[in-house]
């Protein structure tokens, strides 16, 4: 079974990617083209780790993009 890890840049994906057998990072930012280019043949599991850095909580431009690429 593959294991899609979505939020690429995140600690705790990397964590994950490195303990968990057939897994593949992707960017939230350009999850939509990333999961297109994938030869996907099998059952996957799909990991959301894609939520807001605690030291960009201040930027209300961050916060909005995070939203809107939430809404894919």
């Amino acid at each position: 079974m593959l294991n899609i890890i979505v939020g690429k840049g995140s600690n705790l994906s990397k964590e994950l990617a490195k303990n968990l057998d057939n897994s593949i990072l992707i960017s939230s930012l350009k999850v939509e083209d990333e999961l297109q280019a994938l030869d996907i043949d099998e059952s996957i599991n799909i990991i959301f780790n894609n939520f807001q850095v605690s030291t960009k909580l201040n930027d209300l431009v961050l916060i909005q993009k995070s939203i809107l690429n939430a809404q894919l």
